[in-house]
């Protein structure tokens, strides 16, 4: 059996404990949420309910049913995870999942250490927590209950739950091969059997099947999607009938996102793309689609890296890269393991094709080996050490830019840590430094710690912000508090500013705001940012969010960029100009607001907080951009677990559906609500999945 079945069973069994205790299922990004959530729903509701649990997807969950009391099990990524760590009322914690364990070893993701943070965290808080960890293709999982000093019990298996027939296809070379245990054999078939181009061999292939087709990047992914639509186009395969699902969907993707995303036509041949900052409300309609075989070919990112659970029949690898980084094997063979679907078939096909001599140039992965993975933060302190003492005296070090990122988010860490020494707990950071004689290195970090006036609670909640600049704006705020004003325009565009200097923007976030104009004085405009947050913290839908900037685009006359390359003024009648904004937009919305600059805002109101108090730290901008709101009946329903846009188009229109007390969600009449709802909506499909 996979990975996700072993964890709900798991689950079934723990939520039975008496006493009860409160689980966290750790997932690594937020388009893992809604899948976690809907499959435990759907598997364990019975039991869920009987034993009083809750499940909960953000860290304000005093906002749940707020007079009812309840065993919680939540869903959360790492962020979300240091966000209820640092807040003193939530309940304790008796049980943490580590759901795709290996991202804490990803060398070339800072979020490895907020993973790794997170952890920590939890640990130090509830000292009693039980760790399990999970992962695919690991063949040493103890490794990461050593990072945090626990027993080792582990089990792995190489063992899959159906067979799976691995093929390389070359078109460059025209060799055609076939791994047989872990050995190639050459096939002599001719090529005319399987055609002469990728779209071909997946035509002949997967005809009637459920197909992955995996690209690089999310251009790349759309445009070999918009490519195999016209192949069948010319071979006149589109479908005599559009099926009624699929017209549903069509009707939902147009009101939620635009009537000419390439998404609405591409459905009608059977087509999707799929990638990770999509709007969650259209990656579970094509998600549905699929399992429901309404659609035979997905086009995707990574994202299925990052285990979301799409089984297909056939597997097409056209690239043995991560955006421009070479596959590690197990990226490689976690994305094989997509082939062949458990209950259906006995067997999955992978191929990896490769159709541009600049692919698949190396196929030794392809003989697996065993995988052994070595913790991210525990990596760098063995071999990095000479550059994170540079980076704790201050000093400048030779790195490439992601490299420089982790190690100074190492640095922070370690010197956060030694706060903790005159206490019984010791962070396994410190822990490793100690046992390999770098002593030095932790007194340098508490004396560098020791010069700052931020409080230790401000520090501990925002590693990822170097702790000097979180000295420097502490320092600011304490001289004069400014706390954040209501939303609206002018007052985004003035906060941003003043954040742009605050957090010297122009040398931490280089290249982030690359998509924005600029003035002559070389300082980013943040105007068009301002009017994304400002519609964004407001309430404004996406659809409206998206035709207001086309409209924009079009009264100003401003030129496109595609693939980095200038593409004439914009032009409303052509889909390649309209779905390039469309993309910046969903973009920049789950990107910048929802990431960078919620890290930013959130880190300024909890300096306020603890130098004001919390009373007199004005709005939680950080809160609004989590949840796109600063309704808080409609931050509650997403705390159920419903999308933005569907918790708002419940408060605008079925108000006499929920009850409301001092200003909280108390009930949802669920029954009475799905009766004022259009069946064929997305607000039906969410309510009647999710409540």
């Amino acid at each position: 059996m996979g990975k996700s079945f072993v964890i709900k069973a798991f689950l079934y069994e723990v939520i039975k404990n008496i006493p009860a205790e409160n689980i966290i299922i750790m997932v690594p990004t937020r388009a893992l949420i809604n899948q976690f959530v809907l499959d435990i729903k759907k598997e364990l509701a019975g039991s869920i309910n009987e034993h009083n649990y809750k499940i909960a997807t953000n860290s304000t969950i005093s906002e749940i049913d707020a007079e009812a009391e309840h065993n919680y099990i939540l869903v959360l990524t790492p962020e979300r995870i240091i966000s209820y760590v640092s807040d003193d009322n939530n309940p304790p914690i008796g049980f943490l999942f580590v759901d795709e364990a290996h991202k804490l070893a990803s060398h070339k993701d800072s979020r490895s250490i907020t993973s790794y943070t997170s952890i920590e965290k939890l640990v130090k808080r509830f000292p009693n927590i039980n760790l399990y960890f999970s992962s695919p293709n690991v063949s040493n999982p103890g490794a990461f209950l050593q990072l945090f000093n626990r027993p080792v019990k582990e089990f792995h298996t190489d063992e899959s739950p159906v067979n799976q027939n691995l093929f390389y296809v070359d078109f460059i070379d025209n060799n055609l091969t076939n791994y047989i245990e872990n050995t190639p054999h050459a096939l002599g078939i001719p090529f005319s059997n399987i055609g002469t181009n990728a779209n071909q061999l997946i035509d002949q292939i997967g005809s009637s099947q459920n197909n992955l087709i995996y690209c690089n990047s999310r251009t790349k992914t759309i445009q070999k999607a918009l490519e195999f639509k016209i192949y069948l186009e010319q071979k006149q395969k589109r479908p005599p009938e559009v099926p009624r699902a699929i017209k549903k969907a069509i009707f939902q993707i147009k009101t939620h996102v635009h009537k000419d995303y390439y998404l609405v036509d591409l459905l009608r041949y059977g087509i999707a793309f799929h990638f990770g900052r999509m709007p969650q409300i259209v990656r579970n309609i094509i998600e549905d689609l699929f399992r429901a075989e309404h659609i035979q070919y997905i086009f995707c990112t990574s994202t299925l890296l990052e285990g979301v659970n799409l089984p297909a029949k056939n597997v097409f690898i056209l690239s043995n890269k991560k955006a421009l980084a070479k596959f590690e094997d197990i990226d490689f063979w976690n994305l094989a393991g997509r082939a062949g679907r458990l209950g259906m078939e006995l067997s999955g096909n992978i191929f990896c094709v490769r159709e541009e001599a600049s692919e698949w140039k190396d196929s030794s992965m392809l003989v697996k080996k065993d995988i052994k993975v070595e913790p991210t933060i525990e990596s760098n302190i063995d071999k990095k050490i000479v550059e994170i003492e540079h980076l704790l005296k201050q000093e400048p070090i030779k790195a490439r830019e992601y490299e420089k990122e982790i190690l100074q988010y190492i640095a922070n860490i370690i010197s956060i840590d030694t706060f903790e020494l005159p206490t019984n707990y010791q962070s396994p950071i410190i822990s490793k430094l100690i046992e390999n004689n770098k002593s030095t290195l932790v007194e340098l970090s508490k004396n560098r710690i020791n010069q700052l006036s931020v409080p230790y609670k401000v520090l501990d909640s925002n590693p990822f912000i170097d702790i000097q600049l979180q000295n420097k704006i502490f320092t600011t705020l304490q001289a004069k508090p400014a706390k954040l004003p209501n939303v609206d325009y002018d007052n985004c565009k003035i906060s941003l500013n003043y954040f742009y200097d605050l957090y010297n923007w122009d040398k931490i976030e280089r290249g982030k705001f690359k998509l924005l104009e600029t003035k002559n004085t070389g300082k980013p405009y943040l105007g068009y940012l301002a009017l994304l947050v400002n519609s964004w913290i407001n309430g404004t839908s996406l659809n409206e969010i998206i035709n207001n900037s086309l409209n924009w685009y079009e009264r100003e006359g401003k030129d496109i960029y595609i693939d980095y390359k200038k593409d004439g003024p914009f032009n409303r009648n052509n889909p390649k100009h309209v779905n390039q904004i469309i993309n910046i937009i969903i973009d920049d919305i789950e990107n910048k607001l929802r990431y960078i600059l919620q890290k930013y805002y959130n880190h300024y109101y909890s300096t306020l907080v603890e130098i004001v108090g919390e009373e007199n730290a004005g709005n939680n901008w950080a809160q609004y951009l989590e949840y796109g709101t600063r309704n808080p009946i409609v931050i509650a329903l997403q705390n159920y677990g419903l999308s933005r846009h569907t918790a708002n188009y419940i408060t605008k229109n079925h108000m006499n559906c929920i009850e409301v007390k001092d200003n909280k969600l108390t009930n949802i009449d669920v029954t009475k609500l799905t009766t004022y709802l259009n069946p064929n909506s997305v607000e039906y499909e969410e309510v009647k999945n999710v409540l």
